[in-house]
């Protein structure tokens, strides 16, 4: 009997936490981190402050956890996208579909993380090697990854971090473009625009690297 106590128990509680949790994602993604207070999530969760407290010492930790839990589910589908093809441009093309397709999944999250961008509070006083910080340097690891097999590949005249910060910041233009039109639903279909952009860049900087091997020569 005591074990399915606690077993219930266990259950109440994570539920608890979830819903605090989605409570909290579409308050900061309204009204933004710095205007959401503890009282405005414990009405919305219609839980008293008391409860509130129990599961989160304060909208920081609260913030965190929504970061984290909210990574933690879309990272393997991440990872199993662009694990499958062999080719880097594949793997690329598979890294920049994924990371249309999570925003739309996620539209608050994606809120969330484009308002407090621009509010240069993106993950507010995390310190580098905090474990939220650490899951979020995950995708740009990735991308450094992919960017270094495809320099090698085609052998071709640019460095990983400019290459990984133009794919960065394309991707991140199409996501704010789209979410402030209000039709983020539609953002995967951008997919073939931003392989084409990315393409005609490569094909730029082969260009530099033959034109410059024919001035050596």
């Amino acid at each position: 009997m005591g074990n399915i106590n606690s077993t219930i128990k266990r259950r109440r509680r994570a539920l608890d936490r979830a819903w605090i949790l989605e409570c909290a994602e579409s308050l900061f993604a309204d009204r933004g981190f710095a205007n959401t207070t503890m009282a405005d999530i414990a009405e919305k969760t219609e839980m008293g402050m008391a409860t509130l407290y129990k599961y989160f010492k304060g909208k920081q930790e609260l913030y965190e956890a929504l970061l984290q839990d909210r990574f933690e589910e879309a990272w393997p589908e991440m990872m199993a996208t662009i694990q499958v093809p062999d080719s880097a441009w594949d793997r690329l093309t598979a890294f920049i579909r994924v990371n249309l397709v999570l925003p739309v999944r996620f539209p608050d999250l994606t809120r969330v993380i484009v308002r407090e961008s621009l509010a240069g509070l993106m993950l507010p006083k995390l310190n580098p090697d905090d474990p939220v910080a650490r899951l979020w340097a995950r995708p740009e690891a990735v991308l450094t990854e992919v960017c270094q097999q495809l320099i090698e590949e085609r052998d071709l005249d640019v460095e990983t971090e400019d290459l990984v910060t133009s794919i960065s910041g394309l991707l991140a233009s199409f996501v704010f473009r789209y979410l402030e039109t209000g039709d983020l639903e539609k953002l995967p279909q951008a997919t073939d625009v931003i392989v084409r952009f990315v393409r005609g860049g490569l094909e730029a900087f082969s260009r530099r690297r033959d034109k410059g091997r024919e001035r050596r020569t």
